[in-house]
Parts: C-alpha cells; structure tokens; sequence
C-alpha cells in the first residue's frame, strides 16, 4: 500500500529537523551555551511532537502497520516531560534546581525523559520493521538512537550529580569520563538519526522490489545504449 506524499514528506522533513537539532545540542553543549541549548531543546520537543504526528498518520494510513501508537504516546510523553522540566527551571531559576526537593524532582524527570525516549524511538525502530513486512520500505529500522539515549544515562547523571555535592566538585576521573560517553553517545545519535532519515527518504520516494529480472533489464538497457 503507497504512503501518501504529504505523510511521507511530513516525516522525512520532521526526522531532518531531529537531526539538525541534535546536531546543535552537541555544539551548544560543547561550547556550553546554556541559552542556546535551552531554545534548541524547546525547538527539538516541538519537532518531536510533530514527527508523532506523523507517526500517528502514517499508521491511520494502514491498519497493518504497529506499534505506532505507543510509539507515538511516548515520544509525545518524552516531549512534555521535558516541557514541563524547562519551566520549572525557568520559575525556580534563583534556586538553579540545587536546593532540595527540587534537585530531586530533577532527577526523576531526567529519568523520565531518557527512558521515554529510549522506548520510543526503541518502538519506532519496530514500527519502521512493520514497513518492512508490508513491502512499503526495503530495509528494517536499528536500535540505535535507543542506544544513543541509553549511553547519555552517564553524562546526564554526573551532569546532575555535579549540583547534588555542590559547593564540592567531583572527582577529575568521573567529569573527564562522562564527557567522553557525552561524545561517544553524540556520535551514536548522530548515526542513528541519519540512518532515520535515510530509511524515510525511501518512504518518500518507494523503491523498486526485485524480481529477478531487474539486472537483466539494466544489462539489456545497456547494451542497447
């Protein structure tokens, strides 16, 4: 069954975004612009919430499809998760999120949100498999933006951890070490986004299945030419 264009445009355009997005989380994080962080993670909750508007299309556009609504519902929980989290440090912003209960609230909706995503985008993986079986796509999906999120456990808790002994530092081994899976985790996004968008490039514009005779038409093509 052929996807319409305007759903597969939709999340073909939407996992660019994600993409780029990331990508810019990584540099503001790196270069620790805390500003500029904060906005790209409002702009990437918002392109969440629009690629499981996709997703939801996509799955009305063919009952054989699964997993697209609870792979819809958590990445929509994922993106209000963290909603939730950047306003609450904006109207407790004088306490920075170090003064307790409120560094444990924290802590549980850091929590949260990693784990929706790694669920998720774990449940888009097996919704883009079901493509597969329907012959709408030609590849299956890869865990590897769950795995991404699941390295970023470490960066984010020391990250957190870090306020928890504040005024004390931690030790120079655990920083150091969380900044290289900070890196190794950016690295395994960044290829797990680009395999999402180049799985929807294929939904975008379908792909020829192979019968057998497809080589044989090219080589008849050739030696025509």
């Amino acid at each position: 069954m052929e996807i319409p264009r305007d759903v597969s445009n939709h999340l073909f355009y939407t996992a660019w975004v994600l993409l780029l997005l990331q990508m810019g989380k990584i540099l503001g994080s790196a270069f620790y612009y805390d500003l500029v962080v904060l906005i790209i993670d409002i702009a990437f909750d918002c392109a969440l919430i629009l690629f499981g508007i996709g997703i939801i299309r996509i799955g009305k556009e063919n009952i054989e499809l699964t997993h697209w609504k609870i792979s819809s519902i958590l990445i929509f929980s994922a993106s209000f998760v963290d909603i939730i989290t950047i306003i609450l440090a904006f109207i407790y912003i004088d306490e920075n999120w170090i003064m307790k209960p409120l560094i444990l609230v924290r802590l549980v909706l850091l929590l949260a949100y990693l784990i929706l995503l790694v669920v998720g985008f774990a449940y888009i993986k097996l919704l883009i498999d079901s493509m597969e079986n329907v012959n709408i796509i030609n590849r299956k999906g890869r865990f590897l933006i769950s795995i991404g999120y699941i390295i970023q456990f470490y960066p984010y808790l020391a990250a957190w951890s870090n306020d928890w002994v504040f005024p004390r530092l931690l030790p120079t081994s655990i920083e150091n070490t969380a900044l290289v899976v900070f890196l190794l985790a950016s690295f395994v996004l960044i290829i797990g986004f680009l395999e999402l968008v180049f799985t929807l490039k294929i939904l975008r514009e379908g792909f020829i299945q192979e019968n057998g005779t497809e080589l044989e038409e090219k080589q008849i093509e050739s030696e025509n030419d």
